[in-house]
């Protein structure tokens, strides 16, 4: 039950990162209001409000389930590299992640850290 919690919180901030990209006029202006120096900015708005949105999932909400994602990288983190390397398409891959997290564990290479099993499945 955790995980489908879980999930609906990270697609629901990326769904709400894919609607505020028609909002946003320039993502220069957004960040000037902010006081972020421009040259460490990306111009795709979608890819900035997303990596806003992973930020604080990472930081209030991710800590709150103590046992964390079963797969390596987690479905956060493998969000924040797709969306990076890949933009829309990042976004699509992370829905589909999310969708298989947890699920056909025997396809994935097994990872040991920490006394814990995960499951390796790199953005490719």
């Amino acid at each position: 039950m955790e995980q489908n919690v879980k999930q609906i919180i990270i697609i629901s901030l990326l769904l709400i990162s894919c609607c505020m990209y028609g909002v946003m006029n320039s993502p220069a202006e957004f960040y000037e209001k902010e006081h972020v120096v421009k040259k460490e900015l990306s111009t795709n708005p979608v890819k900035v409000t997303a990596e806003l949105y992973l930020n604080f999932y990472q930081r209030y909400i991710s800590p709150i389930n103590q046992e964390g994602c079963p797969m390596f990288p987690s479905c956060s983190e493998y969000s924040r590299q797709s969306i990076r390397k890949y933009k829309f398409k990042g976004l699509l891959m992370t829905f589909d992640r999310l969708h298989r997290c947890g699920h056909d564990t025997h396809t994935y290479r097994t990872i040991y850290s920490n006394d814990k099993i995960y499951y390796y499945d790199p953005v490719e």
